[in-house]
C-alpha cells in the first residue's frame, strides 16, 4: 500500500505526532476529524508544552500528551509526524525509519487532501518569508481562498480544519521540511538564493545546499524550477539539479527571465514580452525588487494573468518581523527585523541605513563568523546590545564597538533607549535564532513590539507631562512683575 492510500485510510490508525509546535498542534486538529488514534510527544519540558498547546487553542480530547520522544511510543505507531524543529536524527525517529514506519513532514499530510490545488513552494537562505508574502499577495488577488503559510506561521493543516479548500497554495519550505516531504507535488519550486547557515544541524554548507535542492525532486513533471541567476552559489550547487523548465528572476537585461530595472520588472519569455512596477515605499531596497521578480516568476508559472499579478503587487503590505518599522517613541525609530536568523539577513537589512543604529543582535547562535557583519556595521552602528546564549561570542567579535552584554532583549531596549538620541534608530536584527530565550523569532519581535507600545505611551506621557507643567509655569509668569533693564520691579513693592 502507497504513502497516499495509507493517509487516506487513516481511520482507526495509530499516529504519532511528534513535536507540540503549532505545526504539530495543526495535525492533530485534522487527524481528529479523520478518525485517527493520536499520540502527541515533545521532548521539551510538560509544563512549557501544555503553555504552546494552550496558546494554539487546544488540542482535541481524544488526543494522547506525552513528555518525551520516545522509541517504546515511535515504534507502536503506524505512521509519524515530525514536526520541522526535531531532526529526523533524533534516535527515536531513526529506530522508526528502521522499523519502516513511514515518517512524515505535516505539509505532506494535508496536501493529500487537496488534490484540486495547485501548490508553490519557496525556499532560499534569505528572502524566502518575504518572497511567500509576496505571491500570498498576487494569489488572493486570484483566490480570495489563496492558502500561504508553511514555515512562514501557517500549518497547511489549519485550512483544512477551517474547510476550506483553496485553489492555490503558497509554501515558505524549510530545510528541515524538505528533508522529509514525500508526497507534496509542486507546480513551481523557487530558491531565494544561498548562503551558509544552520551549521548546527548540517555537517558542511553542500550539505544544507543540497537540502535545499531536493523542493525541485518535489516538482510535477511540467513544474517550474525559478532560480536567482545572480546568486552565485545557486549557479554553483543548483544548476545539475535543475532539470524543469526554468524561468529564471534577477537576469541580466535583454536574457530571457525577469531583470530589474530601477522599481520595474521586465519579462522576457518566448511568449510574453511586459513590464510591471513596483511601489518604491513598499518594496524597501534591491533584495526586496529581487524578493518581488521570484513572486512574479512564480506566479507566471501558475498562469496568472499580468493585471491580476501587478494588483496583487499593488495590495502588497510589508510583513511582520522583516524589517517592520515600527514607528517612533521620544524621536528614536523602531525596527523590527526579527525574522533576521543569520549574519547574511542581517548584512541586508544594514543595508537600509546609513548611521545612528543601536543594533540589538544575539539569541542561539549558529557557529557562523559574525567578522562580516562586524566590518559592515563600521560607521553605520553606534552600539551594539548582545542578548542570549551567543552574547559572549558577540561581545568578543564586536569587542572595537560600543558593546553592552545586555543579556536580555528588554534589557538590551532599555540601554538603547538611554543611548540612543533623537533621529537614531534601535533595530532588532538578531543574526540568531530565538529558540534559547523565545518560542520562535515572531514571539521575539512581538516582544520587542510591546517594548516600542510601551516605550511609546511612555513619551506621550512624558509629553503631557511636560505640557501641563509649561501650563502651569506660563500662568504663573503672567503673575510675576515685569523689570526693566535695570533690574529693577516695575511693579509696587510691598
Amino acid at each position: 500500500m502507497s504513502l497516499y492510500e495509507k493517509l487516506k485510510q487513516i481511520k482507526g490508525k495509530s499516529v504519532v505526532v511528534a513535536g507540540a509546535g503549532i505545526s504539530g498542534i495543526s495535525a492533530c486538529k485534522f487527524l481528529e476529524t479523520l478518525g485517527a488514534n493520536i499520540v502527541l510527544v515533545d521532548d521539551a519540558d510538560l509544563e512549557l508544552i501544555q503553555k504552546r498547546i494552550a496558546s494554539s487553542g487546544g488540542i482535541p480530547a481524544c488526543v494522547s500528551l506525552q513528555q518525551g520522544i520516545k522509541s517504546s511510543i515511535t515504534l507502536q505507531a503506524e505512521l509519524i509526524i515530525l514536526s520541522p524543529g526535531i531532526s529526523k536524527n533524533h534516535v527515536a525517529i531513526q529506530e522508526a525509519l528502521a522499523h519502516s514506519i513511514p515518517v512524515i513532514n505535516e505539509l505532506d499530510l494535508g496536501a493529500a487532501f487537496l488534490t484540486s490545488c495547485h501548490f508553490v513552494g519557496i525556499t532560499g537562505t534569505n528572502g524566502k518569508s518575504t518572497t511567500a508574502t509576496i505571491l500570498g499577495f498576487i494569489a488572493k488577488a486570484f483566490d480570495a481562498n489563496a492558502f500561504v503559510g508553511g514555515n512562514l506561521g501557517i500549518p497547511l493543516c489549519e485550512t483544512l480544519v477551517k474547510g476550506v479548500l483553496p485553489k492555490i497554495a503558497v509554501l515558505e519550505l524549510s530545510s528541515y521540511q524538505l528533508e522529509l516531504l514525500e508526497l507534496l507535488r509542486l507546480d513551481a519550486g523557487v530558491i531565494t538564493n544561498l548562503t551558509p547557515d544552520h551549521l548546527d544541524r548540517y555537517p558542511n554548507v553542500e550539505a544544507y545546499y543540497l537540502a535545499k535542492a531536493k523542493i525541485f525532486d518535489l516538482l510535477h513533471t511540467t513544474g517550474s524550477a525559478i532560480l536567482n541567476h545572480e546568486d552565485p552559489n545557486s549557479k554553483i550547487f543548483l544548476l545539475d539539479h535543475a532539470a524543469h523548465p526554468r524561468l529564471d528572476f534577477n537576469v541580466k537585461l535583454g536574457d530571457q527571465g525577469i531583470a530589474i530595472k530601477g522599481n520595474t520588472l521586465l519579462i522576457n519569455t518566448p511568449t510574453l514580452q511586459a513590464t510591471l512596477t513596483l511601489n518604491q515605499e513598499q518594496f524597501l531596497g534591491q533584495h526586496n525588487y529581487q524578493n518581488a521578480a521570484a513572486a512574479v516568476a512564480a506566479a507566471l508559472a501558475l498562469n496568472i494573468p499580468l493585471a491580476i499579478i501587478q494588483k496583487g503587487l499593488d495590495s502588497y503590505t510589508g510583513i511582520a518581523h522583516r524589517l517592520e518599522s515600527l514607528g517612533y517613541a521620544q524621536g528614536i525609530r523602531w525596527v523590527n527585523d526579527s525574522k533576521a536568523t543569520n549574519v547574511e539577513s542581517v548584512l541586508i537589512a544594514m543595508q537600509n541605513f546609513s548611521e545612528g543604529v543601536h543594533l540589538v543582535v544575539g539569541g542561539l547562535g549558529k557557529n557562523s563568523s559574525y567578522a562580516p557583519l562586524v566590518n559592515f556595521c563600521q560607521g553605520r552602528v553606534n552600539a551594539i546590545y548582545a542578548i542570549g546564549q551567543d552574547a559572549p561570542n558577540l561581545m568578543e567579535a564586536f569587542k572595537d564597538f560600543v558593546c553592552f552584554d545586555a543579556k536580555t532583549l528588554e534589557n538590551a531596549v532599555l540601554l538603547a533607549q538611554k543611548n540612543a538620541q533623537k533621529g537614531d534608530t534601535i533595530l532588532l536584527s538578531p543574526a540568531c535564532a530565538s529558540w534559547d530565550q523565545f518560542e520562535s523569532f515572531a514571539h521575539r519581535g512581538d516582544s520587542f513590539r510591546k517594548l516600542f507600545e510601551e516605550a511609546k505611551a511612555s513619551s506621550l506621557r512624558t509629553k503631557v507631562k511636560q505640557s501641563r507643567a509649561k501650563k502651569r509655569l506660563d500662568c504663573h509668569v503672567t503673575n510675576v512683575p515685569h523689570s526693566d533693564d535695570t533690574g529693577a520691579y516695575k511693579g509696587k513693592r510691598k
